[in-house]
């Protein structure tokens, strides 16, 4: 699996990147172009969670403050694992069943944490994937979309200001979170619906502590407040079987489809 772990660095992103979930000259180009490269799991420097029905300029504009917040620590622009560029776009089941293991070979989460992202079955599993890992809170973080808002999580983003824009995006965000429900989240195929409610399901055992979790994990990173670690750094052996289970199965998604929303 770790063969075909590629990343994309930051400096060869634009903002159109992230308008539209299509890729352009074939389904393999964006994936196997020039701007990525394949590392070994663990090189990635973040795993980027977004919703392809967010601006797609406004995404890119957080993305691109917490990168320079990046640069300016370690001397260098962070490597990232986008879907649009590292999903094998050939074969979109093999690529999805590889989520545990990708976000294992990645330092961070990155939640591009816009308008519709709650609303994602897609961005949802991610994220409790990755809870699930038990990764430390420093290992997340959380970018309200909105121009220069400050990144809450692993890098310090001290002199920062977020403009009035950013901190309306933040208190719309926190807002969300704190009225999301798990039963209003769709994904592209709603035939699908009810077999990822199951995966996450599996992950958490209810609903209901899917949604407290949800509220732990994300809070405390929007509000600065000091977060308690996330468990251990292991993913349940039945939860990393239910995603592969479901992605490996006669109702997983079209190859041919493009990256989930």
């Amino acid at each position: 699996e770790s063969l075909n772990f590629r990343v994309v660095d930051f400096s060869e992103l634009r903002a159109d990147d992230f308008a539209s979930s299509q890729t352009h000259g074939g389904p393999a180009t964006a994936r196997r172009g020039a701007r990525t490269r394949r590392v070994a799991l663990g090189e990635c420097d973040a795993f980027v969670s977004h919703s392809w029905s967010d601006d797609g300029d406004a995404k890119f504009c957080a993305l691109r403050t917490w990168a320079e917040a990046f640069t300016a620590r370690f001397g260098r622009t962070p490597l990232l694992w986008v879907d649009k560029f590292s999903l094998n776009q050939g074969n979109l089941s093999q690529g999805l069943a590889s989520l545990p293991v990708n976000l294992a070979g990645c330092a961070r989460l990155v939640c591009l944490l816009g308008p519709t992202y709650l609303d994602r079955l897609w961005t949802l599993l991610e994220l409790l994937t990755f809870t699930r890992m038990g990764a430390d809170h420093s290992a997340l973080v959380v970018l309200p979309i909105g121009r220069g808002v400050p990144a809450a999580g692993a890098e310090d983003t001290a002199g920062l200001e977020a403009d009035q824009g950013g901190r309306g995006a933040k208190a719309e965000v926190i807002e969300k979170v704190k009225a999301f429900a798990l039963r209003d989240a769709t994904c592209f195929d709603h035939a699908e619906r009810d077999h990822l409610l199951e995966v996450i399901a599996s992950g958490c055992g209810s609903h209901l502590a899917f949604e407290r979790m949800l509220r732990a994990v994300l809070m405390p990173a929007l509000t600065g407040s000091v977060r308690p670690t996330v468990g251990v750094r292991r993913l349940s052996g039945d939860f990393a079987q239910a995603i592969r289970t479901y992605f490996t199965q006669s109702r997983r998604p079209s190859a041919t489809r493009s990256p989930p929303t």
